[in-house]
């Protein structure tokens, strides 16, 4: 029905899923780019890693030998990062 509004207007169609696709790929894009500009300043300034939080993707990994950490949200995924007594990070 909407997109025969909007064919009605002279408007074309409109695929809402292909715009919900778009948005998907552009915020996966800026988190990747993050990511990695947020490894790189910690491998420039001579660090080991980055612990970094509020992306909502709870994640330990490496990224370019530099060791990437995000705690994730507490709302949403429910996660956190500790650090037991052994001094290994990880996500609960």
């Amino acid at each position: 029905m909407f997109n025969a509004a909007r064919h009605r207007l002279g408007l074309p169609y409109w695929s809402l899923s292909k715009y919900l696709k778009h948005q998907v790929k552009n915020a996966v894009n800026i988190i990747s780019a993050f990511e990695h500009v947020m490894t790189e300043e910690a491998r420039r300034r001579g660090g080991d890693g980055v612990v970094c939080g509020h992306i909502h993707k709870a994640e330990i990994r490496d990224i370019n030998g530099v060791l990437y950490c995000n705690d994730g949200d507490w709302v949403e995924s429910l996660s956190a990062m500790v650090e037991p007594a052994e001094g290994e990070l990880k996500i609960i």
